[in-house]
Parts: structure tokens; sequence; C-alpha cells
């Protein structure tokens, strides 16, 4: 569990359980942030830090999120 009581969306199958809550309220759709999986799971913040902050994708994080969700 985390700050607000509901576990984190950790994985592919926490984001299906969710998906399963949401459907089972009513709901359409699920909105999340973008955010990488797995154990440190963490939001792309791509406009805040320090550079450029134009919100763009690199080519690394691209990559990265291929690797990721391409199987």
């Amino acid at each position: 569990m985390n700050l607000i009581g509901v576990p984190p969306l950790d994985s592919f199958e926490a984001v299906a359980e969710l998906g399963a809550e949401v459907r089972e309220k009513g709901f359409k759709a699920l909105k999340t942030n973008i955010n990488y999986p797995g154990p440190k799971a963490h939001p792309y913040d791509g406009g805040f830090g320090t550079g450029a902050t134009d919100q763009n994708f690199t080519w690394q994080t691209l990559e990265q999120w291929k690797n990721t969700y391409c199987f």
C-alpha cells in the first residue's frame, strides 16, 4: 500500500486489476500518467528537471519504452 491506501501500479497485472475494478464501478476508461513499471515504478517527468523541459521524448526514452512494452 502507498500513501493513498491502494496498491501501486508496479506491473502490467496491477494495471489489469485496476482496469477490472474501474469496469466494475461502471466507468468506461482508465487514465494514468505515463509510467515506467517495475519495483521502482516512476512517472515520466518530461517537463521537469534540468536542461530542456520541452516534454519531448528522447530517443533513449523511446527505446526504453519499446523494450518495456513491445514484446
